[in-house]
């Protein structure tokens, strides 16, 4: 590949700040915490059982962002579908309406 190509490539790429901006919307886990109070399934078990350690705990509260890996981990162990684990909030939805949003899936 020549060097003008690369550098045309190099030119167009967007820095992560740019992407967050691109991107949109948000992840939320509350689904899971929902399937796991349905099922009755503790986050103390899934630490214990390996499949989530105490740092990822506190951070699936907080809607911290994960690797596909971790929600196949927890759908395979659970025995689940990524919707029961995440779900999308789009932009446009009020802060009040999420409730509702969620409870629809």
């Amino acid at each position: 590949m020549s060097e003008e190509i690369k550098k045309e490539m190099q030119a167009e790429e967007l820095s992560l700040d740019e992407l967050e901006g691109v991107a949109g919307g948000q992840i939320t886990f509350k689904p899971l915490l929902n399937y796991m109070k349905e099922h009755e399934i503790t986050m103390y078990s899934l630490i214990k059982a390996g499949v989530v350690s105490p740092t990822e705990s506190t951070q699936i509260r907080a809607d911290h962002n994960f690797r596909l890996s971790f929600v196949n981990r927890l759908c395979e162990y659970l025995g689940c579908q990524v919707g029961d684990v995440i779900a999308y909030i789009p932009d446009d939805v009020e802060d009040n309406s999420i409730d509702e949003l969620l409870a629809d899936l």
